[in-house]
């Protein structure tokens, strides 16, 4: 059985997901957004990673996944359109960045302490590739982090984790991220 179930909405970034899994010796299946909760439920997974994609959440056309995903009650972390995804599902809003985009290694401000950050700096750059951003979120959820143009570019909503910026992507930092998510959220032990 697979430990983790890795979403994948269409992101160019998947390879990248797949090697620091593999790297990490943590067994894990991709599936498309149309898999059914019961499914994940049967696979048993420990974690649930929902990736970027090309696609906006404010495009009724995106692919989607309803809330039966946290009747499972295991840790998810959404990546850029898994975390605006999230935020969507959870009760916040998303809207176009009307400042602008942000494309390239962008310095992200991490806020206090969570384990999803742990052995990192309170700033780090992380690379981003996004137009929509995460404007509100419910009182109960937490923001971890923020960016120039993302206000929320890191939030946690019980064991619920959004990121926007790709921690798959080129930094040490974000795999740092992926590796504390995998440790210390999920509890899953290498190997």
């Amino acid at each position: 059985m697979p430990d983790i179930a890795v979403i994948d909405f269409g992101t160019r970034y998947i390879a990248s997901i797949v090697k620091i899994l593999k790297d990490l010796d943590i067994s894990f299946v991709v599936l498309s957004p149309t898999v059914k909760s019961s499914h994940l439920s049967s696979l048993k997974v420990k974690g649930i990673i929902l990736s970027g994609s090309k696609s906006s959440v404010l495009n009724k056309n995106s692919p989607k996944m309803d809330k039966t995903l946290f009747s499972l009650g295991v840790p998810i972390l959404g990546i850029c359109y898994g975390h605006q995804l999230l935020a969507c599902l959870i009760g916040g809003k998303v809207r176009k960045n009307v400042k602008g985009k942000e494309v390239g290694f962008t310095e992200v401000k991490i806020k206090g302490k969570d384990v999803l950050f742990q052995g990192l700096n309170g700033k780090e750059k992380f690379w981003m590739r996004h137009e929509d951003v995460v404007t509100e979120l419910p009182s109960s959820a937490k923001i971890l982090a923020s960016s120039r143009l993302s206000p929320i570019a890191a939030f946690k909503f019980g064991n619920i984790y959004g990121v926007q910026f790709h921690p798959e992507v080129k930094t040490k930092a974000g795999r740092i991220v992926i590796e504390n998510f995998i440790k210390n959220v999920c509890k899953i032990k290498k190997g």
